[in-house]
């Protein structure tokens, strides 16, 4: 609360946002300057006008020119329709653009209000509104083989340059007022379109010859249209960075503009070739030439914005200095966060699967682990600091492409190791109880009704659908006259039925299983329901009956072993199997990349000068490179199934473990040689538990105490440069 004195002695440096702002209304006022649309509050207590006697005291109290956190919060409530990011004095016809102060630093920021950033709220609301675009794609598009991961990383390269691009200006050129809120509305609203054309997105669509299948054909039509929708979202979003940067152009009194005009160009020339790409599609949507164009071009029009990036520079003289490495760690955040959320599904339909076991929980908390490490190696190994070097800043930059995009990658691969242990555990389980009886199966058995129960079959009324076709097809299948037949009394037609009924059953069951854990879709699927619904010659159950029937007599008759695998039935199982547990073979190098990378971003980001950061470093390398080593193995299917199942999870939470605890011995040290030193200076003692007073090392206890060197505060042009 202000005294009696002058108002505008009290004022000083610390109310320059209002001091502008104060008009000269009576006492006891509100007046709003209608050029800069913020309201001023009185200067003394408001007259009896404005007093109600009937309410808590509080709401008759004066404002408080004093209270900063108000001024903040008005600013962020009452702005402008439009602002300039560059600092007024460029407005007087002397000025020299060399000697333009570059952006202030933090201690002189405190004292000029003027200096705006970009608002948390708003920054995070625009990154989570990118992730819908990417959930969407991760959420509807599982990744199988070589096509599906290349056309995940084709779109999230894609995806991923919308929002570093417009980052890039936001940490630069954003300025808090109405015509940068509603751009983000745009952005939002594009985003979503985006979003509702990413299911099923397959870049292969146009090259591969076209599916019999009328629900595949269905599939391809809608990522046709994709192809187009995605075009043109793209070109309207260079189209709306654009416009922001020529507005920039516009208020710059700068004479040196070729940076802003070269980024504005590569923008113009990518919103073009994404425009080109949309009516080459249109024109022929299934043609290779114009998918092959179309892809090329979405290329190129990314190429051309990054190399315009990496050739430009920032101008001197702006408001605002975002943090593009804080971003950068918030983007990451929210990727791990978005694949954690993937883990919900697989995660639940374990738990209530047949074949949840001890086993499988210590699977899912070894995952855990491993998520929790890639989260605090990250954040040990990437600072959120601007770096002193430009080309080292937009090093920084497109290095954390790979590093998000592996952790993606990988998250996919811990999901599909999760459910492939699952659903073999849940299929040995599901079978266990539905051949319990030794004697034969029996539909009918009340533990076998209820393990079918368990995958959410009634197995009782699919009988009954089945009793009056089940045998009738057996002519060329297999000759119950044959003399080796003959001889033995098992292999009559109802038995036949009854085995025909078996395999039946078996598909039912697990074909419920796997698509409890989205593991069969497609042709797979409706091969399995031919399996179990058909009833023509050709029909894979009839098929599978006559060949253990037939294995059976060759071997000695009934009692002979059951034959390991059933062409018809098992050949679609292991399948699906198998196109569910790709992801799981790039595991170990995906992970080991992705410690490589952060390696790399620990050397261009800057690290200390001495031993202990450069072994934290190399640590990283080693273990990096030994997982990818261990990724080339060349294993058969039935070994891979043997490590997945025993070895694999438990491989990659050792390396990372064991990397972390590595890296906190060298810390240890490091803090230890740090406080030795510092004793040598001020006579400091080390605690009694050998844990050094890391808090205390940078303090002053005397005249002469020592600090660690720190890099220089002068402002160089470079420390905006992204």
């Amino acid at each position: 609360m202000l005294s009696s004195q002058s108002p505008h002695s009290e004022l000083g440096v610390s109310l320059s946002p209002l001091s502008p702002l104060i008009s000269a209304g009576g006492r006891g006022q509100i007046n709003v300057l209608s050029d800069l649309c913020y309201p001023v509050p009185c200067l003394t207590r408001p007259t009896s006008v404005f007093t109600m006697v009937w309410v808590p005291a509080y709401f008759n109290a004066p404002l408080d020119l004093e209270d900063r956190a108000m001024v903040a919060e008005l600013r962020q409530k009452v702005i402008p329709w439009t602002k300039t990011p560059f600092d007024p004095v460029q407005n007087d016809p002397t000025f020299d653009e060399k000697t333009l102060p570059g952006v202030p630093r933090e201690e002189e920021a405190e004292e000029l209000d003027k200096v705006e950033h970009v608002p948390q709220w708003l920054e995070l609301f625009f990154d989570l509104a990118w992730t819908v675009t990417f959930s969407g794609l991760s959420g509807n598009t599982h990744i199988k083989g070589g096509t599906t991961v290349l056309s995940f990383i084709t779109f999230f390269i894609l995806a991923w340059w919308l929002w570093t691009a417009q980052v890039i200006y936001d940490t630069k050129y954003y300025v808090n007022d109405a015509l940068h809120r509603f751009v983000l509305l745009i952005q939002f609203l594009l985003f979503g379109a985006l979003a509702a054309f990413t299911s099923g997105f397959d870049i292969s669509i146009g090259f591969k010859e076209p599916e019999d299948d009328a629900g595949e054909q269905a599939q391809a039509e809608y990522v046709k249209r994709s192809f187009m929708a995605i075009s043109i979202i793209f070109c309207m979003t260079r189209v709306t960075l654009a416009l922001q940067y020529i507005r920039v152009i516009r208020l710059s009194k700068h004479r040196r503009l070729t940076s802003l005009y070269m980024t504005l160009g590569s923008i113009l020339v990518s919103a073009a070739l994404f425009l080109g790409a949309f009516f080459v599609v249109r024109a022929n949507p299934d043609g290779r030439l114009q998918n092959a164009l179309k892809i090329g071009m979405w290329g190129l029009g990314v190429g051309v914005e990054v190399l315009a990036y990496c050739m430009s520079t920032t101008p001197r003289g702006l408001l605002t200095e975002g943090n593009m490495p804080a971003r950068l760690q918030g983007l990451t955040t929210i990727i791990i966060g978005e694949g954690l959320n993937g883990f919900i599904e697989p995660v639940t339909a374990a738990v209530k699967s047949v074949g949840f076991n001890a086993h499988v929980a210590g699977q899912l908390i070894i995952a855990g682990l491993i998520i929790f490490l890639i989260f605090i190696i990250y954040f040990q190994s990437f600072r959120a600091r601007l770096v002193p070097s430009e080309a080292r800043q937009k090093f920084v930059i497109f290095s954390h492409l790979p590093i998000q995009l592996a952790i993606i990658l990988l998250l996919e691969g811990l999901k599909s190791v999760l459910i492939i242990l699952t659903l073999d555990n849940s299929s040995s389980a599901f079978q266990d109880l539905m051949f319990h009886d030794p004697t034969g199966y029996d539909p009918s058995n009340a533990l076998v009704v209820d393990a079918f129960r368990k995958v959410g079959v009634d197995i009782v009324a699919v009988n009954k659908i089945m009793d009056d076709n089940l045998g009738m097809v057996t002519s060329g299948v297999f000759d119950f006259d044959a003399p080796e037949v003959a001889e033995w009394n098992f292999y009559t037609l109802d038995n036949f039925r009854e085995q025909e009924r078996v395999f039946r059953n078996l598909a039912v069951g697990l074909r419920s299983l796997y698509k409890s854990f989205d593991a069969i879709e497609g042709p797979l699927e409706d091969e399995l329901t031919d399996y179990i619904d058909g009833f023509q010659l050709n029909n894979q159950a009839v098929n599978d009956t006559a060949y253990v029937f037939t294995w059976q007599i060759a071997d000695g008759g009934p009692y002979a072993n059951f034959p390991d695998d059933l062409p018809g039935l098992f050949q679609v199982i292991d399948t699906a199997a198998l196109e569910r547990l790709a992801p799981a073979s790039w595991i170990a190098p995906i992970s080991g990349a992705l410690l490589i990378a952060l390696a790399l971003i620990m050397l261009a980001n800057g690290i200390s000068r001495n031993h202990y950061a450069w072994w934290s470093m190399c640590a990283r390398v080693l273990v990096g490179v030994s997982l990818c080593l261990l990724g080339t193995l060349n294993v058969s299917d039935k070994a891979l199934w043997i490590w997945t199942d025993d070895w694999l999870l438990p491989t990659i939470i050792i390396a990372y473990a064991v990397l972390y605890l590595v890296d906190y011995v060298i810390a240890v040290f490091h803090a230890r040689a740090l406080a030795s030193l510092k004793k040598q200076y001020e006579g400091a003692e080390v605690h009694a538990d050998g844990i050094p007073p890391i808090a205390d090392l940078g303090s002053s206890s005397s005249a002469s105490s020592w600090k660690e060197p720190q890099a220089s505060r002068r402002h160089s042009p470079i420390s905006s440069a992204i």
